[in-house]
């Protein structure tokens, strides 16, 4: 019942920011697409996106987002090599923080079905990694979390996760560079 009133106030609460700020005109495509390049252009900024790929790891952000948010502040070829620094940032703090944590304290965390998902890591290592990047069948974050605490070295990790990850977000920047001038520039 609580949650229930907290998210009934949190939507009355936007309601009233919406109806006395101007975000309708921040909000619009063309609008978004020129504030995230602004980001982009800037070293701070670019700093910022990269530790975004941290924070968003911590919070369980999906990494999709992230990946496109990149790709729209920095175009499609600065944007494929940070989103893929980004994820790999990402992905070595929640593994160094899965060795922290150890195998049990994750699988508490994760859930008793990542077992499965944990030996696997361990036993095949790269190839695996490279799978579950592929084919993503757990959160981005918990694979990093879960991989952390086997016996699967970083090194092996990351390259399985750099392997896996490329060809997703070279597709995505290829969509969104074509989106993008759909966007700003619309035509039949």
């Amino acid at each position: 019942l609580l949650v229930g009133y907290l998210l009934l106030g949190a939507i009355g609460l936007l309601a009233l920011v919406w109806r006395w700020l101007p975000l309708d005109d921040w909000i619009q495509a063309s609008g978004v697409i020129a504030q995230l390049q602004s980001l982009g252009r800037s070293p701070l900024g670019l700093m910022a996106l990269l530790g975004g790929y941290v924070v968003g790891g911590f919070v369980a952000l999906p990494i999709t987002l992230l990946i496109i948010l990149t790709l729209l502040a920095c175009g499609p070829w600065l944007g494929m090599s940070l989103a893929l620094a980004g994820s790999l940032l990402s992905a070595a703090t929640l593994f160094g923080l899965g060795r922290v944590l150890g195998r049990y304290h994750v699988q508490r965390f994760a859930g008793r079905r990542v077992a499965y998902l944990s030996r696997r890591l361990a036993q095949r290592g790269t190839w695996a990694v490279f799978l579950v990047r592929m084919i993503p069948v757990a959160p981005f974050s918990i694979v990093n979390l879960v991989a952390g605490s086997t016996t699967i070295s970083l090194r092996e990790f990351l390259l399985g996760t750099a392997l896996g990850m490329s060809p997703g977000i070279v597709v995505l920047s290829a969509i969104l560079h074509g989106l993008e001038g759909a966007l700003l520039a619309p035509t039949p």
